[in-house]
């Protein structure tokens, strides 16, 4: 698989015009992998309320085509607030945010575009109030494992999570 030109891709925030391009890559993946203990796809639904309200998603656009997506959440209150299950106080998990998905289309990887998409994100993040960045990822998933550990993310606790999945919970104070 030969490496793009990285200069040939263009980060931005994704538009309702991506919202259809998101989610079929989002389920061609799903049908790739199908293995819900590596990777639970999100439906169309939590998509576009990221466009919309609960947070941002951010694509990094090839020739005009989708190559990568990182969608990333505030979960403020919700039950499922990462901040919850590491015992971050209330005022504290009011301002988590959740690197949830992030989907780089085959014959793109190897560009260090998951790297790329989460750097330009934190920032904006941050900017928002929201600057304790966090995430999970299966133990079975080396290789996001260590993308979320070089760029500065810790593992702070294993836990059964997504209908009974083992899941490494990565903190990132921005």
């Amino acid at each position: 698989m030969p490496e793009q030109d990285a200069t040939e891709y263009s980060i931005r925030f994704a538009r309702y015009s991506d919202l259809k391009r998101v989610t079929d890559i989002m389920e061609s993946m799903e049908e790739q992998i199908d293995d819900t203990s590596i990777f639970v796809a999100d439906d169309e639904y939590f998509i576009k309320s990221h466009i919309e309200r609960e947070g941002f998603i951010v694509v990094a656009g090839h020739k005009k085509k989708i190559a990568a997506f990182l969608i990333v959440r505030f979960p403020r209150d919700s039950e499922d607030n990462l901040g919850r299950d590491i015992g971050l106080n209330e005022d504290d998990q009011w301002k988590v945010n959740h690197m949830e998905s992030v989907i780089v289309v085959d014959e793109h990887r190897g560009n260090a575009l998951m790297q790329k998409l989460i750097e330009y994100s934190e920032p904006i993040a941050k900017f928002m109030d929201y600057p304790i960045a966090m995430a999970t990822v299966s133990p079975d998933n080396p290789y996001s494992l260590n993308n979320f550990l070089k760029m500065g993310y810790k593992e702070v606790l294993r836990k059964k999570k997504y209908d009974d999945v083992e899941r490494i919970i990565l903190r990132k104070d921005l």
